[in-house]
């Protein structure tokens, strides 16, 4: 029996490989991503929630981002056991459909989320409601209302690299002192820049994410410890 080898190019192959992994059933992705969620909150001590709405909606404060759904749509929800929590880690989808187990074996298509870090200032600290935007080849979000920058004499570097949602300005200018802006200026991981919230009690920082993604616990990781710088400089601030 004769046999034919087929040789593709690398280049061709690495296509192939691409065009396979966007058919991948959205099913198991989402799984996969819920594995490595559980397997994290295993390693940083914390509690794997998943999503259970009526958890989440309690530790859950309001916040630019949730606006942008209703009802909050919320899965692999991580937090701290004790109340209130100070850290959570999460995924956060647009649309109706909650991200359910049940909702794994969906027919649909591969959603869009954000993955997203929350930690808590310390009890003596209050920050002024912002959200802080980084720009892009495009200039910076379409869908957000009210943006401008703010100019800091020196650090030319943030002035022109964020557009700021959120009033009055002159306190928003105050909080962000050059620890802080240091501190929001410090992302350094390759991917999507995080946005930044800040509120009252809280600091958010969030990323878009892609359901497959086999890095996300990394990211994750990441994402909590530099929400967790920027809430150290706000403290040292006050």
């Amino acid at each position: 029996m004769d046999y034919v080898i087929i040789i593709i190019p690398a280049g061709l192959a690495v296509i192939v490989a691409v065009v396979f992994g966007l058919f991948k059933h959205p099913a198991k992705a989402l799984e996969e991503r819920r594995q490595r969620m559980v397997e994290l909150a295993g390693r940083l001590g914390l509690r794997y929630y998943g999503s259970v709405d009526a958890v989440a909606s309690s530790l859950l404060p309001s916040s630019a981002l949730f606006e942008k759904d209703v009802p909050r749509n919320v899965g692999n929800l991580i937090a701290e056991v004790r109340r209130p929590p100070r850290a959570l880690l999460f995924d956060y989808g647009h649309g109706d459909a909650p991200m359910q187990r049940a909702d794994l074996r969906s027919e649909g298509e591969e959603r869009m989320l954000y993955l997203v870090a929350m930690v808590r200032l310390p009890d003596t600290v209050r920050a002024v409601a912002a959200c802080l935007h980084r720009k892009d080849w495009f200039g910076g979000p379409v869908n957000v209302k009210g943006l401008y920058t703010l100019q800091f004499e020196g650090d030319r570097a943030f002035s022109e690299s964020f557009l700021i949602a959120g009033e009055p300005r002159e306190a928003i200018s105050r909080m962000l002192g050059g620890p802080v802006r240091q501190a929001i200026m410090r992302w350094s991981s390759g991917g999507p820049q995080p946005v930044v919230e800040l509120m009252p009690e809280w600091v958010m920082a969030y990323v878009e994410s892609e359901t497959g993604d086999r890095q996300v616990a990394q990211k994750a990781t990441e994402l909590l410890g530099y929400a967790s710088g920027v809430v150290k400089a706000l403290g040292e601030a006050h």
